[in-house]
């Protein structure tokens, strides 16, 4: 949200006249520790939404081992976990995740898993065997309108090691990303001043 709803104001509606579908939405995302799921409730019904009608039960989206920390982009268009256990993060995309409460609705990022793990690397490429702490997007610098591109700031405890994270979807839906360390952190300030 960019703009709080000023007190008292008449909420907006959740599916406006003339709609056949739902057009909006608030959602909750919560992490599932002991098993290593992400849950969604939809906060404008008070309903956990099943992620797999299908299935019996109340299911989630699986996204790796013990996630902790969970952050959402500005605009929504990135979940992201840092998974302890299987020290990698869950990064996952809430319109094609919630599809299906959307009736007909084409998510604006297209088709594909809902969910991708990404396994943090060096910058020599070699996976980095070290579990995640935190998660935080960062602002983007400018608006884009679109959710082609997300930087997220990643902590990995008890080392001062910092991963900052572009998320790009390119056109064969894979995702690139790349590393920074305290050192070329701080060789990149020496640089610059």
């Amino acid at each position: 949200m960019s703009v709080c709803q000023p007190p008292g104001a008449k909420a907006p509606a959740i599916q406006p006249a003339g709609y056949s579908s739902r057009q909006f939405g608030t959602f909750a995302f919560v992490t599932n520790t002991a098993r290593g799921e992400m849950a969604v409730v939809d906060i404008d019904n008070g309903r956990l939404v099943d992620l797999d009608p299908g299935v019996f039960g109340f299911n989630m989206v699986p996204v790796g081992d013990m996630p902790e920390s969970l952050s959402a982009s500005a605009d929504g268009c990135w979940v992201a976990t840092a998974n302890r256990d299987s020290c990698d993060l869950g990064l996952v995309d809430p319109s094609l995740l919630l599809t299906s409460q959307f009736g007909s609705a084409v998510p604006a990022t297209g088709t594909g898993s809902p969910a991708t793990r990404v396994v943090p690397t060096t910058a020599s490429g070699r996976p980095l065997y070290a579990s995640p702490k935190e998660v935080v997007f960062l602002l983007p610098s400018i608006a884009t309108g679109s959710c082609q591109s997300e930087r997220a700031l990643v902590t990995f405890p008890p080392a001062i090691w910092l991963r900052c994270s572009t998320c790009r979807r390119g056109p064969s839906g894979t995702r690139s990303s790349s590393v920074l360390t305290a050192s070329s952190l701080r060789a990149a300030n020496r640089a610059a001043r």
